[in-house]
């Protein structure tokens, strides 16, 4: 996965992120942000999951804003929605595993 910092960058005035990567063979992918909200616990990251179609090629993707919805540890939320003009970091995940149907294990 990667993660970067996104503070001071305001979303307001758009729909959604879109992104062109490549999965290296994973398929099953999530946007993960952070947010820097004074009314939400900092530990509730805010997710949308996406699925890659082309093995090893660069693809991209749409991910609505609201299609991001709060989790914390794996597991969805109650919780407002994201204020588009507080997100702190933005990253990008491979997912599947305990709390998901989907199981995928890395290349290697």
């Amino acid at each position: 996965g990667v993660k970067r910092s996104t503070e001071g960058i305001d979303l307001t005035d758009h729909k959604g992120l879109e992104l062109r990567l490549r999965g290296q063979g994973l398929n099953n992918w999530k946007v993960v942000l952070t947010h820097s909200m004074e009314d939400v616990d900092p530990k509730v990251t805010y997710e949308g999951f996406f699925q890659l179609q082309e093995p090893g090629q660069f693809e991209s993707v749409q991910v609505p804003f609201s299609d991001i919805q709060p989790y914390f540890r794996g597991k969805k939320v109650d919780a407002p929605r994201i204020k588009l003009d507080k997100i702190a970091s933005l990253g990008v995940q491979a997912y599947g595993g305990v709390y998901e149907e989907v199981k995928q294990s890395g290349p290697g």
